[in-house]
């Protein structure tokens, strides 16, 4: 199955109770490559009910107001939804979609693809809502759903290669959460920095992403933090210093332009298992928007990043090191311009997300030949 025209007639369902309509990585990235390959693409999601994507059509799950009535419910109620729209393949993105997605693949033969956004066996560990005593057993849990994946659906798909490692499914692909080209056109116009060197975060808020250390090593500076916070970062940041500014939570869409407000972006986050080999998507949309980055200094990020001069990686633990990494910028805005510009030209390069689409359609047609 290689042409549109083929395609067309092969109905796709993406399925997530955990995530929202807007989710960057299904809809915009997944669910929109697929239906520009030709694919008859539906979402089955909670609401509001919107146009999610050109060519996809977005089906709601009814309201739980609760994460353990979502967990005890959710399943069922999104297979149902799900399979009444008579899918060729039903692509899950949450793990307790997994148990349901092994009865309807070995019991009705339907085409099952899971989509692993994680490491789940050691983000546990480092859940702020789960309770320290009882993360042993869900984390044996989480390896336990990882493997009835592995084994009963037709398909994985991961975001990293150590995700990836975990299984053994005939059929794998690796697409990572590139950003999207389209989203950050080659910037143009004045790039001179703002009266105050502004440094900005975007994405989840938490201790363990560094909030902390960039309060800190910002003082001198302004600091902009984007995304949502939970409740001990909100603490941190209700008694933060005027130098810091909180936009709370943003759509996708606008994080382009918030990010072109930056002089630099910051990804601070600890050291952690579930960090250290994760892709931070973050650091590569400050690369998109030709900003220079200081990150944590892990060498899988090294890696990723491939070119020299485009940002500054230091000890997280060390607040003298991303204190003197944020003044040496702050100091140099030209030299930091340039740092951006190399980062740009890395990111049009070799991480956008068209070639990681390339794959997942190509798992598709596989599938389906």
């Amino acid at each position: 199955m290689h042409n549109m025209t083929e395609r067309s007639g092969v109905r796709i369902v993406h399925l997530t109770t955990a995530h929202g309509p807007e989710d960057n990585r299904i809809v915009r990235k997944e669910c929109q490559a697929l239906a520009d390959s030709g694919y008859d693409v539906h979402l089955v999601a909670r609401g509001p009910k919107q146009r999610v994507a050109p060519g996809v059509e977005h089906h709601i799950l009814p309201t739980i107001p609760t994460r353990a009535l979502r967990m005890l419910l959710g399943p069922a109620m999104g297979w149902l939804r799900a399979l009444v729209l008579r899918p060729d393949i039903v692509h899950i993105h949450d793990p307790e979609l997994v148990p349901l997605g092994a009865v309807a693949s070995k019991i009705l033969r339907q085409r099952v693809i899971y989509d692993a956004h994680e490491d789940l066996e050691s983000q546990v560990f480092h859940k702020p809502y789960l309770p320290r005593r009882t993360r042993p057993i869900i984390s044996r849990f989480a390896r336990t759903i990882e493997k009835l994946a592995d084994r009963n659906v037709t398909a994985i798909v991961t975001v990293t290669q150590k995700v990836a490692s975990k299984y053994q499914n005939e059929h794998l692909a690796i697409v990572r959460n590139y950003p999207l080209s389209g989203d950050y056109p080659a910037p143009k116009g004045d790039d001179s920095p703002n009266e105050k060197f502004t440094f900005g975060y975007v994405g989840a808020i938490t201790e363990a992403r560094g909030l902390v250390e960039m309060i800190n090593a910002t003082v001198n500076h302004r600091l902009v933090l984007v995304g949502p916070a939970d409740n001990a970062a909100q603490e941190h940041i209700d008694a933060a210093p005027p130098h810091v500014t909180y936009c709370g939570r943003r759509s996708p869409a606008e994080i382009p332009e918030i990010i072109g407000s930056f002089d630099a972006g910051l990804v601070l986050l600890h050291d952690l298992p579930n960090h250290r080999e994760s892709i931070p998507t973050k650091l590569i949309e400050y690369m998109a928007g030709a900003k220079p980055f200081i990150a944590t200094d892990f060498r899988a990020w090294r890696e990723l990043v491939g070119v020299e001069g485009a940002g500054y990686f230091c000890n997280v633990a060390d607040p003298r090191a991303c204190a003197d990494a944020v003044e040496d910028l702050a100091r140099n805005p030209r030299r930091a311009r340039n740092m951006g510009r190399v980062g740009r030209k890395a990111f049009e390069e070799k991480l956008t997300f068209g070639a990681e689409a390339s794959k997942l359609i190509a798992l598709y047609d596989a599938l389906l030949a």
